[in-house]
C-alpha cells in the first residue's frame, strides 16, 4: 500500500508534496513471559517477578505496542514487570502492535 502522490515533482521552489511511503502491517506480534531473568513462564507463582516483553519485528509506520493482563491496559511500552498474585491465576497476558495498515495479537495464559 502507498501512501502520498505517486508522482513527486519540484516547480522550481517547491515540492508538490510528501514523499511517498510503502505502508506495511506489523509483523506478528511477539510476546515473552519471563520469571527471574531468563526462564520463560510456564507456571506463576505469587511473588515470582514477571517480566513481560511485546514487540513486532518489522512495520511501516513503526507499530505501536499495547499490553493487557487480563482486559486492562497495562502500557504502551515495549516491556512490563509485575509481581505475580493469587489474582493473576487464569489471566490472559496479551501483546497488542498496530499501525494504519494493520494489527496483530499475541496472547500467553498465566497459570
Amino acid at each position: 500500500l502507498m501512501e502520498g502522490s505517486s508522482m513527486l515533482y519540484c516547480d522550481g521552489s517547491n515540492w508538490n508534496g510528501t514523499v511517498p511511503s510503502c505502508l506495511v502491517a506489523p509483523s506478528r506480534a511477539e510476546l515473552q513471559v519471563i520469571l527471574s531473568g531468563s526462564q520463560t513462564a510456564t507456571f506463576v507463582q505469587p511473588g515470582d517477578p514477571v517480566l513481560v516483553t511485546c514487540q513486532a519485528s518489522s512495520g511501516n509506520p513503526v507499530p505501536q505496542l499495547e499490553i493487557y493482563i487480563g482486559e486492562e491496559y497495562v502500557t504502551n511500552s515495549s516491556s512490563f514487570s509485575f509481581e505475580a498474585s493469587v489474582e493473576d491465576n487464569g489471566k490472559e497476558i496479551k501483546c497488542v502492535t498496530h499501525n494504519k495498515v494493520g494489527r496483530s495479537e499475541a496472547t500467553h495464559s498465566l497459570k
